[in-house]
Order: structure tokens, then sequence, then C-alpha cells
């Protein structure tokens, strides 16, 4: 429902539990088709895998300006892959990877 909303510019989840792939497979899913977010605060449990996915739907966004990804678990897969998603994004200004395991 998110991926296409029009109104809604600021998203934050912040989970305690296990990983979240497949909530992050949706926040994939939101950045492929969501025109409007302007930010996005994941304060989870995100891994490698669940970072590949938010790194290709940043791949083909153009409206994300800033993205928090503090203190999950993303390594250094995760991480070159979000660093491969930006060489395809011209809008994204900032990115936090705090407390990862970089």
């Amino acid at each position: 429902a998110v991926g296409r909303n029009d109104t809604v510019q600021e998203l934050g989840l912040h989970y305690r539990g296990g990983t979240v792939y497949d909530g992050v497979q949706a926040f994939e899913n939101l950045l492929l088709h969501n025109t409007t977010l302007l930010l996005l605060y994941l304060k989870s449990h995100v891994d490698d895998e669940g970072a590949r996915a938010i790194a290709n739907g940043l791949s083909h966004n153009s409206t994300l300006q800033t993205l928090y990804l503090n203190h999950c678990r993303i390594g250094d897969d995760g991480t070159i892959a979000i660093a491969d998603a930006l060489r395809h994004n011209g809008t994204l200004q900032k990115l936090y990877l705090n407390g990862n395991r970089i």
C-alpha cells in the first residue's frame, strides 16, 4: 500500500526481533514504486541479503534523499551492494550505516 501511496514522505521502522528479510523485500518494492518517499529509517536486523534487496530498489529509486540503516546486521557484502546501487541513484543525499558489521 505504501509503495503506491502518493502522500507519505517519511517512514520509519524499528524492529527488535530476528532478521526481517521478508519485510525488507517489501521495502525493496517500496523503493521501486513509491514516488514521494524522501526519508526511510530502518533500525532493524537487516542482514546482507536484506541490504541487497534494498540496494536493488535503491538503484531504481528517484525520490529518496535520506536512508538510515543504523544498527542492523549489514556486513561488507551488503555494504558493497548498496555502494553499487548508488552508482545508479542520483537523488540519495544522506546514507547512515552506523553500528553495522562493516
